[in-house]
């Protein structure tokens, strides 16, 4: 082996050690799919990773429905999205706090529109009164939809809206990763 080749597998390998990435053109598509993504015989059981400033939310969903799922540990299913299991660190908070604060909040709700994972949270005393996530499921590019909210006395105001809709437009990422599983309980 030439003094030029392995200096080729130093640094190739020094690089990966490094966490560099390869270049995109080595990858296998520009958005980062997941290969089974869009094959005919590929499950419906899509999984989708959004974080903003170290916050983040790991769903599992229906490509052809839009509902939400979560994942049990226990038997290694998922089944009908629960926001209480979802929150991390229950056993530290009061018993019955958790249920009790989520008393009023409705969903989330999944469903798919035009192109977009659309998930909504509506207050329970008035469904009408909601706030949307919308995920492009071709550029993972969000939207925060606003225009459901209340404009009653605890209501934002305009500019404040504009401001929670541009920074999560801009500030929250979201990617493709492998789903847990595609069994359902």
């Amino acid at each position: 082996m030439g003094r030029f080749t392995r200096w080729l597998i130093v640094l190739g390998g020094s690089s990966l050690i490094a966490g560099c990435s390869l270049p995109t053109q080595f990858k296998p598509n520009q958005l980062n799919l997941p290969q089974s993504f869009n094959l005919p015989s590929s499950p419906q059981i899509k999984r989708v990773y959004c974080s903003i400033k170290s916050i983040g939310i790991d769903l599992h969903f229906n490509s052809k429905t839009g509902q939400l799922y979560t994942f049990n540990e226990f038997n290694q299913s998922l089944e009908p999205f629960s926001l209480e299991k979802e929150i991390p660190f229950t056993e530290f908070f009061p018993q019955g706090s958790v249920s009790m604060g989520l008393m009023g909040i409705g969903g989330p709700v999944g469903s798919l529109e035009d192109g977009n994972l659309s998930i909504q949270v509506f207050d329970k005393t008035n469904p009408k009164t909601s706030v949307k996530l919308l995920i492009n499921l071709d550029t993972l590019q969000t939207e925060l939809d606003l225009s459901n909210i209340d404009s009653g006395y605890n209501a934002p105001s305009q500019r404040d809206a504009n401001a929670a809709k541009a920074f999560v437009s801009k500030s929250l990422t979201c990617e493709y990763i492998n789903p847990q599983t595609t069994k359902l309980s």
